[in-house]
């Protein structure tokens, strides 16, 4: 069944312009189409709503890793895509498991590579559709200079 799901390549590695043309390439190879696609800035207010999941409405409540990953999807530019394709959630998660050990980790330390990880891919359609609906409404962020003027 066809489906939309919604990519982000993750900060650090979104300034990597080889890593963001291996997951379209990656993407395509497994039969997406790439609908939409544009760099993007999170505020904490964004990562709230994007990671509602983890974040379960306050951060007294939130999941202990979840600050962390905060702080990591807000410290730059994402880059996102909207997908479609058959079975496009399972088809993407299974991309991203496999990126995953192609493109080196930000760290060594295990610890640090469970939020600050190359990409996210949304889990499921509630989430794709939420996710997607967020990434629609945020403008194109070009880059720190570009924003300021």
């Amino acid at each position: 069944m066809k489906q939309l799901t919604y990519i982000m390549v993750k900060p650090e590695f979104a300034e990597k312009p080889e890593v963001i043309d291996l997951v379209k390439k990656e993407a395509k190879d497994a039969g997406m189409e790439i609908l939409r696609e544009k760099f993007v800035k999170y505020t904490k207010e964004i990562a709230q709503k994007h990671y509602a999941e983890h974040f379960r409405g306050s951060y007294e409540n939130a999941k202990s890793f979840y600050t962390k990953l905060e702080d990591y999807i807000t410290s730059g530019r994402a880059y996102g895509m909207v997908m479609e394709g058959e079975d496009a959630i399972d088809g993407m998660r299974a991309v991203i498991k496999r990126l995953r050990t192609v493109v080196p980790p930000v760290s060594d330390d295990p610890e640090v590579n469970i939020t600050k990880n190359v990409l996210h891919g949304s889990d499921c359609e509630e989430s794709a559709t939420n996710e997607i609906e967020i990434f629609d409404s945020m403008e194109e962020y070009q880059n720190e200079e570009e924003h300021q003027k």
